[in-house]
């Protein structure tokens, strides 16, 4: 057997590029001609794209050939020959036939079930993952689920640390040129003298650029120790490339000659090898760890003190029969390479076209400077979400330079009949031509020119300020797939590329070298890299120089402005470190530049963590089978006002809209049991409006006018009560709903069984429940796509968008255990963080306050009249995963005699519904806003240290009195320690 591998390997190594064709084809020949004997896959009935005009099997096999040679080339041809007609067609690769649909297919294939149309089964066939990692991953990719929420919800709090890894990359990768002499003069002066010569150094970009990517975000994934290894730094450059040139070398052979290939020709063993080594032993270490804590039944110990990074995220979803180190390093070499090789090339692409665009840099950094000005001169994550052109500009290359031609990749799995009538067999390939799609001028305007600002003109339309941004997919930009299955890495991914992209430009000019020219990429099939060659008249090279400053006048900034109106860094000798804690650190910009230690951190927001107290309420006994709650998500709180007219234009001031959606349908009525149950008649409603903000998938104000408003004091409250009494719940069966609650809760008042309601957003099912403290309850159905969960997008991080709304509760316990009953669970976030990683509720005076816990509770009491006593509160922040926006419930324990009932005149310290809480992407502008509208402002700056970050707050009215909260969300420790 030794003797026939040393054969192989020693025939294979003399093949030149003319016998590797020669077996390819004859392998592809070979295949086919078994395929046509055995029997071949059933085809749908679409036309076939013919390349060549040669006949018969000939032909065919001229189409695989050019397929191979550039598959973008042969899907072009195939969108002006039929897409651009609506229809689909079949295209020859060489292991199967694949059917490309016309792209108003695209919402059919993208919405899908997996049970029809699987696209991991299609991803295997992409990635070739049983030879590039283990055959294991082709039915179990769970590592990955570390992209759609740790990863995610680390952006914030681990911005600091990626922001300095990027630092050090670009000066250890490409230093300081020569021109750090200028004299510290006048800045005018010094802005005058930026003309002068400085020395430009050419770079060879696609090696550059995946070094700095892999590197900035290795330290986010695999933590210090890792980021620093250079072995270790080296094999995550390096596997990225080996696995999709692995994968794209064996895609077309026969399955019996991959094993070979990726063998002897491919570095995919030796780098394996190489991973176990650097990554078993942390990975032994931390399950031992894990377990040493388990078993001394100290769990909550191990959670408050484990590291926050990618390794850890796998562990903890890891199941017990799959703690198998080997492999687990196989699993994080795959969510690193999910990781960093898109984003690499994605860089390096934007990087050329900037590099051949200089005419478009100063109007970037002139959007940079006004950015950061507007956040005081720190790197902030909803900073980089308003770096709009930027954002275009990256979008626009994406757009032409996309890493494939074709996406939406399914599988077939269970015959498929698409809308026009096509049906799909079982085993058909099934992609989009979405390359194609880019430039076509009925998608984009003027396709063939590169735009940078496209983007950003579309967002100025009304209701499309965020439908074009960079990570947004449509079914006109696929790059990051459409739907459910969107990469969800991508939103690390723009963090990451406008962070390098903004320290490029701000560092450095850019351009290609004078007398080259630019070099076409290199498609493989479907795929595609950047040109790599990296000789003369290449655009893999580019020249840069140093833009040198001197430092920063003041202590805490990392910025200056000049006359030029741009903003400049400081001088890379030295530069500040925000770590998570908010403290600045000045230091030589070295290898050895790393704050010394990081004190460990709780795990971040929305994971599974040990409860901190042990009274929370509990959760209701599970119902039967078939009685399981399926609620969706919190939809709407109701408020009665004397003003409607009033409260609509103040609430559309601070971003609601009105939801004609809620309107009944033409000619419907609400029946006389809806009256009934609300002890109303039918002439009291005057008007009902509902609202909503934009970016916000679910959540609603509905504001209603009535002829007998309540006005009187009253708890439990009346439905005709002035003031907010009421919230809707949106679930998929108001019907079991209802039945699980009388099985689970057979005290519960049912005002009003299942109704159906027709409305303009479709049929509506609707029940009228109250809660253990007479709060209504509304539990809504709505037939159709408009609330589908397939559909529902979150919000953006800069989007205003609902955080929860605040019911003061006596009933504590039998309140929690009666939400729990809509499988709503307490949010970890919302926890008060103190020193050490210690988490609590306001009731302690170490916990949660930047400011002092003396300063927390005067700013209460002038505000509110509320005393914070020591012992007064426990607070359960609720929520469900299937809901993707930030929606909660909280409900706050409170101290009967503080109580009062609510009325004419709101307050803190009111039974029930106390106040609506908001996301805003700048506490600054909030104050400015409750200002401009003549808003009664209650507290104007509050601060808190919270699981999910820090956290700035302003109270004020609304035009009845109502208590709101618009909150800006900030990295852990942006306040700095305890006071």
């Amino acid at each position: 057997m030794d003797g026939l591998a040393d054969f192989l390997q020693r025939s294979w190594a003399e093949l030149d590029t003319t016998g590797y064709v020669y077996i390819f084809l004859a392998a592809a020949l070979s295949l086919a001609i078994v395929k046509y004997y055995t029997g071949r896959q059933k085809m749908p009935d679409v036309p076939y794209l013919t390349m060549s005009t040669l006949p018969g099997a000939v032909g065919a096999a001229a189409d695989i050939q050019a397929f191979v040679a550039n598959g973008s080339k042969v899907m072009q041809a195939g969108y002006e020959r039929f897409s651009k007609k609506g229809q689909s067609f079949l295209m020859r690769t060489p292991l199967f036939v694949q059917f490309v649909a016309a792209p108003h297919l695209i919402e059919e294939i993208r919405s899908a079930p997996d049970e029809l149309l699987n696209p991991i089964a299609a991803n295997n066939e992409i990635m070739q993952l049983r030879h590039t990692l283990h055959p294991e991953f082709e039915r179990d990719q769970y590592q990955l689920e570390v992209a759609r929420k740790p990863l995610m919800q680390s952006l914030g709090p681990g911005l600091p640390a990626v922001i300095d890894e990027a630092k050090g990359a670009f000066h250890d990768d490409i230093g300081e040129l020569k021109g750090n002499d200028i004299p510290n003069v006048d800045l005018k002066i010094r802005a005058e003298k930026m003309t002068i010569s400085l020395e430009w150094r050419t770079l060879k970009m696609y090696p550059l650029g995946f070094r700095i990517v892999t590197r900035t975000a290795n330290r986010l994934l695999f933590g210090q120790e890792l980021c620093d290894n250079e072995e270790f730094l080296k094999l995550s450059m390096e596997y990225a490339t080996t696995m999709f040139g692995g994968a794209d070398m064996i895609r077309n052979y026969p399955e019996v000659l991959k094993p070979f290939i990726m063998y002897f020709k491919t570095n995919v063993h030796s780098d394996l090898k190489m991973a176990k080594k650097h990554l078993v032993p942390i990975i032994t270490k931390r399950l031992k760890q894990q377990m040493k804590y388990e078993s001394r039944g100290e769990i909550d110990k191990w959670v408050k003190i484990k590291p926050a990074d990618a390794i850890q995220w796998v562990l903890d979803i890891t199941p017990p029969e799959k703690r198998n180190a080997k492999i687990l390093a196989l699993r994080m070499m795959h969510v690193n390479v999910s990781a960093v090789h898109t984003s690499s090339v994605t860089f390096v692409d934007a990087m050329y076209d900037l590099a051949s665009r200089p005419e478009i840099h100063d109007e970037l950094r002139e959007e940079i400077v006004r950015v950061f000005q507007e956040e005081g001169g720190r790197w902030r994550k909803q900073g980089l979400t308003k770096l709009v052109k930027m954002d275009s500009f990256m979008k626009e290359s994406l757009r032409f330079k996309p890493l494939f031609a074709g996406q939406l990749d399914r599988i077939v799995v269970k015959e498929f009949k698409l809308s026009d009538g096509t049906v799909l067999p079982k085993g058909t390939y099934v992609t989009v031509p979405s390359f194609a799609m880019y430039f076509d001028n009925e998608n984009y305007p003027d396709a063939a020119e590169f735009d940078p600002w496209r983007f950003s003109k579309l967002r100025q339309n009304p209701g499309e300020e965020t439908l074009h941004s960079f990570v947004q997919t449509t079914p006109t930009f696929l790059h990051f797939g459409h739907g459910k299955h969107a990469c969800p890495g991508r939103f690390f991914a723009a963090n990451e590329i406008k962070i390098l992209l903004v320290y490029a430009l701000m560092n450095y000019d850019i351009k290609i070298p004078d007398g080259t020219e630019q070099l076409p990429s290199i498609w493989y099939s479907k795929s595609r890299t950047p040109n790599q060659d990296g000789e003369p008249n290449s655009e893999s090279t580019l020249d840069c120089f140093a833009r040198s400053y001197p430092a920063a006048e003041r202590n805490r900034r990392k910025y200056k402005y000049l006359t030029s109106a741009r903003l400049e860094w400081e001088d890379l000798s030295h530069v500040e470190l925000h770590t998570n804690f908010g403290i600045s650190v000045s230091k030589p910009h070295t290898s050895s530049r790393r704050i010394e230690k990081m004190p460990d951190l709780p795990r971040n927001y929305l994971t599974d963590r040990a409860e901190p107290y042990p009274d929370y309420p509990e959760p209701p006994p599970p119902p039967p089978k078939g009685l399981e709650s399926t609620f969706l998500a919190i939809f709407a709180v109701h408020q009665n006002t004397p003003r409607l007219t009033d409260q609509i234009s103040f609430y559309s001031n601070i971003g609601l809209i009105i939801d004609h959606g809620a309107e009944l349908a033409e000619g419907e009525t609400l029946p006389d049991v809806w009256y009934k149950a609300r002890d109303l008649k039918p002439d009291d409603l005057i008007e009902a409006v509902a609202m909503n903000l934009p970016a916000d998938p679910y959540m609603h104000l509905w504001l209603y006018s009535l002829k007998d408003l309540s006005t009187k004091s009253q708890w439990p409250p009346a439905f005709n009560q002035i003031g907010s009494r009421a919230l809707t719940f949106i679930v998929d069966n108001v019907e079991q709903e209802i039945k699980r609650i009388k099985h689970q809760f057979p005290e519960t008042p049912i005002l009003h069984e299942p109704i159906k309601i027709k409305r303009k957003w479709g049929d509506t099912v609707s029940a009228l429940v109250t809660d253990p403290e007479g709060q209504f309850l509304e539990i809504l159905s709505v037939a159709g796509s408009r609330f589908d969960p397939k559909n529902a997008k979150a919000p953006l991080h800069d989007d205003r968008s609902w955080l929860h709304f605040q019911m003061n509760a006596v009933k504590f316990d039998e309140m929690g255990t009666f939400y729990r009953g809509f499988n709503l669970e307490h949010d970890h976030g919302v926890d008060y963080l103190g020193p050490n990683g210690t988490l609590g509720f306001p009731t302690r005076p170490d916990i949660g306050y930047p400011d002092g816990f003396k300063y927390f509770k005067k700013q209460m009491m002038d505000a509110f009249g509320f005393m914070i006593e020591d012992k007064m509160v426990r607070c359960d922040f609720l929520w469900n995963e299937r809901d993707p926006s930030q929606m909660h419930l909280e409900i706050l324990e409170t101290i009967p005699k503080n109580l009062k009932s609510p009325g004419l005149n709101p307050t803190w310290s009111q039974n029930g519904i106390v106040r609506y809480c908001m996301k805003t992407a700048s506490h600054k502008d909030a104050v400015r806003l409750a200002k401009n509208i003549g808003a009664k402002i209650f507290c104007e700056d509050q601060r808190g240290h919270m699981n999910w970050g820090d956290t700035q707050y302003i109270f004020y009215g609304d035009r009845d009195g109502n208590l709101l909260c618009l909150e800006q969300w900030h990295h852990q420790r942006y306040f700095g320690s305890q006071v």
